[in-house]
């Protein structure tokens, strides 16, 4: 079958020099009411029928509870820029509450309405996929945390035969830091594939933090401490600005190392996650090369009750070259390879 993309989220959040704009249904008819701990409302941004509220007043690492109220239906997505939604928000009765910590304020967004030591929050509705004549309920109560180093950043995803996937593209300084935060409630887990795995530049990532909680719902991390262009380097193009997206969907195997370069001797740590369906307990096996070559390694990954696996591997004897893992698991195969030098 052949896949069809579709772009999911038309928003775009963060041009510096145009503030912010989202596409998706708008929530204007919202309005602060309050916020605890000495945080203040700052201004109020309306573009393109969207409202953004920028409020400062918090030290790092500070929170602060939001009060709002909208005189429409409730918005079913929450988005900060700044900071972090470290406690469900909820809209009841017309009355919004969200509970933020402040994470070094933004660096995007409408910062020419803001100023140094703030952060924004604004609301909107999940959008309609393709063939679909509303937003799908089941996408209701996300909420999206960015902050770093981050020059803009926009609601991304696709829609194939592989399934739905839900996320952000962000962009930011070469070697700069990006900090990712999505919170999915139960019913937006299943919509998306129920074992969730999350994707950078479309390539799963065995290193992401994906927490499933008691009640079904999900928070997925993705920490990228230092923003670079695999592709650029490898064609030898220095780049000041590098993009980077972010998505969760269902679960596929994946396989990777914590570094893209080593040397030799030294010690590096793999990962592993299965697809959506494993046993855990299981044994698997992974074969190394170099250059084609069998490189004398064995290493077996245990799959742990949520089917990953994590280990550290010493690279004693290995040949310079480019060293490549390959593993197979319930049919599927994934490899990941890393330089290894002198």
């Amino acid at each position: 079958m052949r896949s069809t993309k579709a772009s999911l989220l038309l928003g775009s959040i963060g041009a510096v020099l145009t503030g912010l704009l989202v596409t998706t249904s708008a929530f204007a008819a919202i309005s602060f009411v309050s916020a605890t701990n000495s945080a203040s409302l700052v201004n109020t941004v309306d573009v393109g029928g969207q409202r953004i509220f920028v409020i400062g007043g918090l030290a790092d690492g500070d929170s602060s509870v939001l009060t709002l109220s909208t005189d429409s239906d409730c918005p079913g997505v929450a988005m900060t820029g700044g900071a972090e939604f470290t406690a469900d928000w909820s809209c009841v009765g017309g009355a919004i509450s969200a509970t933020v910590t402040y994470r070094g304020g933004m660096s995007f967004g409408p910062a020419q309405e803001g100023s140094q030591g703030t952060f924004y929050v604004s609301f909107n509705n999940p959008p309609t996929p393709p063939g679909m004549d509303s937003p799908p309920a089941a996408l209701s109560g996300i909420q999206i945390s960015v902050f770093g180093d981050v020059d803009s950043w926009g609601m991304s995803g696709d829609m194939s035969s592989d399934g739905v996937k839900f996320g952000v593209e962000l962009s930011g300084p070469s070697g700069g830091a990006a900090h990712f935060r999505l919170d999915l409630p139960q019913p937006a887990v299943q919509f998306l594939g129920g074992v969730l795995g999350v994707f950078v530049g479309g390539k799963a990532d065995p290193f992401a933090t994906v927490t499933t909680n008691n009640d079904g719902s999900a928070s997925i991390v993705v920490d990228i401490t230092t923003l670079s262009s695999a592709s650029a380097a490898k064609l030898g193009v220095k780049t000041s600005t590098v993009t980077k997206k972010i998505t969760a969907g269902a679960r596929s195997l994946s396989l990777g190392f914590n570094k893209a370069a080593i040397k030799t001797g030294k010690s590096i740590t793999m990962a592993m996650c299965a697809g959506t369906t494993f046993t855990a307990g299981d044994k698997v096996p992974v074969a190394f090369t170099v250059g084609g070559k069998a490189a004398g390694i064995k290493k077996t990954l245990t799959l742990d009750s949520h089917g990953c696996a994590r280990a550290a591997l010493k690279l004693k004897s290995v040949k310079v070259g480019t060293l490549t893992a390959k593993i197979s698991y319930k049919g599927a195969r994934a490899k990941t390879s890393i330089k290894v030098s002198k």
